[in-house]
């Protein structure tokens, strides 16, 4: 007997998020156990996951929600267009999950800008079409 997958581990977060958009873009509303698994796969991948405990080979890059900020938005974008309302729980995850998107862009941001200081600091300079490393020429 052959085991199931869950849907969001069998799709990628931006594949979910596709495919609901799709969906609505269309305008056309799946039938009701389609739309629940379809919720119910976004729902799971909103949720915190923590390393690679899900098995899941792109969650094991980071941790908190898979789904980026723009997931989120089309998945909402895409229940409101079917006029469809996932319930409080849903709602609440989309909201945190998006800020947990934006709070790690954010984490990101501030790293990369860290590094840009070290670099200046250190005196070298990506040079070049390539971004090669020269260290300044004697003055």
């Amino acid at each position: 007997m052959e085991a199931k997958v869950p849907l969001w581990m069998a799709m990628t977060p931006q594949g979910l998020s596709l495919t609901l958009w799709a969906v609505a873009r269309l305008g056309y509303v799946p039938r009701a156990a389609v739309l629940d698994r379809l919720t119910a796969a976004c729902l799971a991948d909103m949720q915190p996951h923590v390393g690679s405990s899900s098995g899941s080979f792109w969650r094991g890059a980071r941790t908190g929600a898979s789904a980026c900020a723009l997931d989120v938005a089309q998945r909402v974008w895409a229940l409101a267009t079917l006029g469809v309302h996932p319930g409080a729980a849903w709602v609440d995850a989309a909201t945190d999950a998006f800020l947990q998107a934006e709070a790690e862009a954010e984490a990101a941001a501030v790293a990369a800008a860290a590094q840009r200081q070290v670099r200046r600091k250190s005196n070298h300079e990506p040079r070049g079409c390539c971004g090669l490393w020269i260290a300044p020429g004697p003055a």
